[in-house]
């Protein structure tokens, strides 16, 4: 924790490593993770700072609390209140207290020159539950925090409009934001709403476990299915939307196929269990990736982004190769072709199908 007095206020900086350890090469090294013990270091220096009545205590580290996988039952997100995402490009986050109102900006490295408009705040990051809201409603000025490699030429400001600041090398910066006296707020875009309310790591399970699930559950039902009409045991399935019946056709011939239903289903189920790959995950460091984690050395980190792997995977190749291989096997079946490779299916009751 970093304290830094300015003026009568007391500001309170801590800094939260949530980095894996040891570290993995991108892409696994998407998420954070933090122990009991770090959770409890955390919460005792939030509560060193209330204690040594700092004015503002400011929580923040490199992962979005989304990313951030927590082996405790505290809740993260109760404990931070800004953090930096990390980007394929170089990005940081400036950000200052105006009278009370905590603002930021993301911005590009070398990309100059900077402004950040202070007062009004904007309405998409209002806090009324930790700041004076109504001291924008009192205030008499517009505040900008603006500044370049190189002095300032001119900064101008237009209500209702924007902000354009340019220094002496004639270069621009045009920014500008919403804001409100009236308390009211303005809806955030919902998707990266969504991403930053929910967990991501479980999005990515969630979709993973869906995916699994309609790569495995029909082809074994449609088999079953098969078993109980060859022993008679029951009707032929018949529905009435002509697209859906040529689809179970379709399925239910490529179920009958023993290479390419053990093929298709016993990959999918591989994807959950075994290895996926065996290598130098960190320089000189030997690990094993699996969909539920990654063991390096003697060390364990749970799958997060792995999940997301394994759900593209099935998504955009398992699953169109399963039906694109049921498409051309029923093809071969109604326009008889190749039949020597489609004897399974003299049981198949393909004929009150069509």
């Amino acid at each position: 924790m970093y304290n830094v007095n300015v003026g009568s206020e007391t500001y309170s900086f801590i800094a939260i490593d949530a980095c894996l350890k040891p570290g993995p090469r991108r892409p696994f090294n998407f998420v954070g993770i933090l122990d009991q013990q770090e959770i409890d270091k955390i919460q005792q220096l939030v509560n060193q700072s209330k204690e040594s009545n700092a004015d503002y205590a400011i929580v923040f580290g490199h992962y979005p609390t989304s990313c951030i996988l927590s082996q405790s039952d505290t809740n993260i997100r109760n404990i931070l209140d800004a953090c930096l995402t990390h980007t394929l490009i170089i990005r940081y986050r400036l950000a200052a207290v105006d009278h009370g109102q905590f603002s930021f900006i993301d911005l590009k490295h070398n990309d100059w020159p900077v402004a950040l408009i202070t007062n009004p705040k904007n309405m998409l990051f209002m806090m009324p539950q930790k700041e004076n809201s109504k001291s924008i409603i009192t205030s008499t000025h517009v505040r900008i925090l603006a500044f370049s490699t190189v002095s300032l030429k001119t900064v101008e400001i237009q209500l209702d409009h924007e902000v354009r600041v340019i220094d002496k090398e004639d270069r621009e910066k045009v920014v500008s934001h919403y804001f409100s006296l009236d308390g009211s707020w303005l809806s955030s875009r919902i998707l990266p709403k969504l991403v930053l309310m929910f967990n991501v790591v479980h999005i990515f399970q969630f979709l993973f476990a869906i995916t699994l699930v309609l790569s495995v559950v029909p082809l074994c039902l449609l088999r079953l299915l098969h078993i109980y009409y060859k022993n008679r045991q029951l009707h032929r399935p018949r529905l009435r939307i002509k697209f859906f019946h040529s689809w179970l056709r379709k399925l239910w011939i490529l179920s009958t196929i023993d290479k390419a239903f053990y093929g298709l289903v016993l990959y999918a189920l591989y994807l959950t269990v075994g290895p996926w790959t065996v290598g130098e995950i960190i320089e000189d460091h030997i690990g094993v990736i699996f969909v539920w984690g990654i063991f390096i050395g003697n060390r364990y980190l749970p799958g997060a982004f792995t999940y997301a792997y394994g759900y593209f995977q099935l998504c955009c190749f398992h699953l169109p190769l399963m039906l694109i291989l049921a498409h051309r096997v029923d093809r071969s079946y109604l326009y008889g072709l190749d039949y020597k490779k489609l004897k399974i299916l003299r049981g198949y009751p393909c004929r009150n199908f069509v």
